[in-house]
């Protein structure tokens, strides 16, 4: 696939930028060259050429000497407040994690069962992390999650939700995924996670408080969740310092918007 040719308009605009950002440099090669010139050719007239020239060259000396210090203190605060970013969403992840696990701990999740949290934003989910005891259903799949599938986005709309489902591979199990959940048959059919229970919530609660995400509990196994496992949840104390710390740090958050606002 072939990129499209820039524009006369785009291309006058990225004129426009160079200059504003290069004239002093496009001074010194202006001064230069007439310099030059009139060395060469030592015509009367190119005295006035070679004072253009030198004048020339010194307002471009100039322009880049005053410009200097300004791109390296620009540069300088830049790579200061990504150095700050990139370590407050290091420390804001690993609280994350700890939490998690702390949850899971509380909660006595085994091997069988794991804990999903995702932050919603711009028409879809992004998953903070996840926490199980297994390493394989630790693993992390899809990364973004469409907001019309799976419990996650039934229970952003209506506040929780809970489901007890048939075995897995069995047509219930499959019309359950691809009618109740939306998800296509290639989706479902490579999940690390087969459920038989998920109990979803989603965070914060409270009517004065906006809502952030949805935290997902799964398990394949029979009868280790039910419609109490959102209470058990809310009584850990982990689940509350972990809310409370996403509501007040929810800036620090990985979002689909800022990807997108820089061109991904």
């Amino acid at each position: 696939m072939t990129n499209a040719s820039p524009t006369p308009l785009e291309r006058v605009q990225d004129m426009t930028i160079w200059l504003y950002y290069n004239w002093h440099q496009l001074l010194l090669i202006l001064g230069g060259g007439l310099t030059a010139s009139a060395q060469l050719f030592r015509a009367g007239w190119l005295v006035g050429l070679t004072c253009a020239g030198i004048a020339s060259t010194v307002i471009g000396a100039i322009g880049l000497a005053c410009r200097k210090p300004s791109y390296s203190a620009l540069k300088t605060e830049n790579e200061a407040l990504t150095s700050e970013s990139e370590h407050r969403r290091t420390v804001v992840s690993a609280l994350i994690r700890l939490l998690l696990a702390d949850i899971s701990r509380t909660m006595q999740l085994t091997t069988k069962e794991r804990i999903s949290i995702y932050l919603h934003d711009d028409g879809a989910f992004v998953m903070l992390d996840r926490n199980s005891s297994s390493p394989a259903l630790e693993k992390h799949g899809r990364t973004i999650y469409p907001e019309d599938q799976g419990a996650v986005g039934i229970a952003w709309n209506t506040g929780s939700h809970f489901s007890a489902l048939p075995r897995c591979g069995t047509p219930e199990w499959i019309d359950a995924m691809e009618n109740k959940y939306k998800f296509p048959s290639t989706t479902h059919a490579e999940m690390k996670m087969k459920p038989r229970y998920i109990v979803a919530m989603r965070y914060p609660e409270g009517a004065l408080s906006t809502p952030l995400g949805v935290v997902v509990l799964e398990s394949d196994q029979t009868n280790t969740l039910g419609p109490n496992s959102i209470d058990d949840l809310r009584a850990t104390p982990s689940w509350e310092t972990l809310t409370a710390f996403l509501t007040s740090h929810s800036d620090a958050l990985p979002r689909m918007s800022m990807a997108r606002s820089k061109g991904f």
